[in-house]
């Protein structure tokens, strides 16, 4: 049996049967006015949803009947007469219309009225709402991170960005121009890491903006065919990392070059730290000592001691002893000068604490020495003071002595008084020795007969250094 043709009555009859239930079908609804805004064909499922129970119920009404002075729609539809074609969103109670019209013309082109479509929207409306409120947080979270996110096309042309300002300026102000502008020149090391990144390989480079340090990583952008059509990059800020590290090295250099033996110990009570100080005053090293206690070092008498100023220091006290003994690797004992400080965590509990030993072994030689220093000064004082009363009695005696031999003729008397003179004569070189130990200085030195001098200090010297030395002169 033959088909009907195209233009049978029969196949346009069903055409137009087909046309009519898709329209009829149609989620939203189409209409056609003529120029006074009067409904000449209204179709569609969309009207049934707002309450009406026909579309047909709206042929022959006007749209200023239909809807509030002001409407959009009124707006969009007088637009539409005047030759546009408008695409405009419409609120209707809880839901949202998109409606799309354009002039209806005739076939001498002249337009008669306004043909249209209309579809809820409010769904995807509030996804729109949803996704704007998502996109806003997200560049609202990206402009408080400390960084700075970018990507270039294959010309290192600045394709999107976001995050940080560079300099004075937004970094999406930067978008279209090229990287080599942003940071001054085409041979900067960060453009020539992103002309890698065009080749494929992915870099990481430290970069200094707004004296700010930055660790950024590149990687090549690549399309769904796994094609480079770009870079992309991030720029994080860390700048307080870098500058905690850089006050961990110098406390660190300052630990490690200290003259005072620094150790540090952990909770658990085991060495974490030991300086070249400590291995010097204890003859330990460093990898003999991390790890272990320090009991080692720590004499029998003083254990209990050193147990409760360690369970001071674990309350959070810093605990200063004075003085201490501590013993070397060889068993020698040390004295020292210790403090503790509690180490606190980033809760402040006392995660350990630090101890810090100053040899006192040194100081206690120059204390000893300069008491000896101090007793002899002021015996040489003592000294020479008896030594000048002495010296004046002497006088006495030696010109009394003189005296008395005028008038003592020749004879035993006479041979008296002059041992008696030279007793004194000798006894006055004694006493001026003695001034001049007292007073630190020689007076009117001479040569003199060492082998007499010496007999002649013998008694005074047996005298001075006590009964249980003998001195024998030879």
């Amino acid at each position: 049996m033959k088909e009907p043709g195209p233009s049978s009555p029969g196949t346009q009859a069903a055409s137009d049967k087909l046309l009519r239930r898709l329209i009829e079908l149609n989620p939203g609804f189409l209409w056609a006015t003529d120029r006074d805004l009067r409904f000449l064909f209204v179709a569609g499922s969309g009207l049934l949803a707002r309450g009406a129970e026909s579309p047909d119920e709206f042929v022959g009404k006007t749209l200023h009947e239909l809807l509030e002075p002001g409407d959009i729609a009124l707006e969009m539809h007088a637009r539409a007469l005047a030759g546009e074609s408008v695409v405009y969103m419409s609120p209707r109670g809880e839901s949202t219309w998109r409606g799309h019209v354009e002039p209806l013309r005739g076939a001498n082109g002249e337009i008669e009225g306004v043909v249209g479509i209309a579809l809820e929207v409010s769904e995807l409306v509030h996804a729109e709402e949803q996704l704007d409120a998502s996109r806003a947080k997200l560049d609202l979270a990206l402009a408080q991170l400390p960084a700075i996110f970018w990507a270039t096309d294959d010309k290192l042309c600045l394709t999107s960005a976001a995050g940080r300002p560079i300099g004075d300026r937004a970094v999406e102000t930067w978008l279209g121009k090229p990287l080599a502008d942003l940071l001054g020149s085409p041979d900067h090391p960060a453009v020539l890491i992103h002309e890698d990144a065009l080749r494929g390989t992915a870099g990481t480079y430290e970069l200094v903006l707004d004296d700010r340090d930055y660790e950024v990583r590149v990687e090549p952008l690549r399309s769904h065919e796994r094609e480079i059509v770009g870079t992309v990059g991030i720029a994080v800020d860390v700048t307080e990392r870098i500058e905690h590290r850089r006050a961990m090295e110098e406390l660190a250099t300052l630990v490690m070059h200290s003259s005072d033996a620094i150790t540090g110990i952990g909770r658990d009570g085991r060495v974490f730290c030991w300086n070249p100080a400590a291995e010097r005053m204890y003859g330990w090293q460093a990898e003999e000592m991390i790890g272990e206690t320090t009991d080692r070092i720590i004499p029998v008498e003083e254990r209990h001691e050193w147990e409760e100023l360690r369970n001071r220091v674990w309350a959070g006290e810093t605990v200063e002893q004075l003085a201490a003994t501590r013993l070397r690797k060889d068993g020698t004992p040390i004295r020292v000068w210790l403090i503790r400080t509690p180490i606190l965590d980033e809760h402040g509990e006392v995660a350990g604490f630090s101890t810090i030993a100053r040899d006192l072994s040194r100081r206690e030689r120059e204390d000893e020495r300069r008491h000896t220093s101090q007793k002899l000064e002021a015996v040489s004082r003592l000294a020479g003071g008896i030594a000048q009363d002495f010296n004046n009695l002497l006088t006495a005696i030696s010109g009394y002595a003189d005296l008395a031999a005028k008038d003592v003729p020749a004879g035993p008397g006479r041979e008296a008084l002059e041992s008696i003179q030279a007793a004194t004569d000798r006894a006055v070189t004694l006493t001026q020795g003695l001034l001049a130990f007292g007073q630190r200085r020689l007076l009117h030195p001479t040569a003199v007969d060492l082998n007499q001098l010496l007999t002649d200090l013998q008694p005074l010297l047996e005298r001075l250094v006590g009964r249980d030395v003998t001195i024998e002169l030879v």
